[in-house]
């Protein structure tokens, strides 16, 4: 499929996510739910460079079940609408990307967290995806979780992206919890992409 159908295909699905969106916070999950559910939604096409780190799905999508479990989640996980409405441009130029691993080890990556330009709360919107299988030849970037994040990288993540120009926050939320263990930008520059998503 060429670029520019999948392309209109990616900006056709973009407005039915931001329908969802809309109905679910002018009228209840219990409406939305009637209307989506079990339904997968395609919000943005993957940029090469993000291919290149491993995040290699043609598209990022999400499905209607994680939007509802975030709708009436913790605080953490609930987010406003215009934080959803701004996800599916954001999502495809995060400041950062780091892989996700479980609690014993880098022998089992659980996923990738992508860091985005959306800030909220003193904070940015983090959005855990996961490579998956949609059918034959066919990857896409299942988005699994969405959250508010204003305190330091967690101990299971390791940063393989950090765009050229950070700010200050940026940079600080990409501190691990020992700072030891944080490679500064400019060593990282060397050996991971470091531009900007077009």
């Amino acid at each position: 499929m060429c670029k520019k159908t999948t392309s209109t295909i990616a900006e056709k699905q973009s407005k039915e996510f931001n329908d969802v969106i809309e109905t679910l916070y002018t009228q209840g999950n219990d409406i939305a739910a009637k209307k989506f559910s079990h339904m997968y939604f395609t919000i943005a096409v993957t940029p090469d460079n993000m291919k290149v780190l491993g995040i290699e799905g043609d598209r990022f999508t999400i499905s209607y079940g994680t939007i509802s479990r975030h709708y009436d989640k913790d605080t953490a996980h609930y987010l406003p609408k215009d934080v959803w409405m701004k996800l599916p441009e954001a999502i495809v130029k995060p400041f950062a990307i780091s892989k996700y691993y479980s609690d014993s080890g880098h022998l089992n990556m659980k996923g990738y967290r992508l860091y985005t330009v959306i800030q909220y709360d003193d904070g940015y919107i983090v959005a855990g995806v996961t490579v998956k299988n949609a059918g034959r030849n066919l990857k896409v970037n299942s988005i699994s979780t969405i959250f508010a994040r204003d305190k330091n990288l967690s101990g299971k993540e390791e940063v393989i992206f950090i765009e050229t120009k950070i700010t200050p926050l940026q940079e600080a939320l990409l501190r691990k919890p020992n700072s030891s263990q944080y490679q500064p930008e400019k060593e990282l520059s060397g050996d991971k992409v470091n531009s900007s998503s077009k």
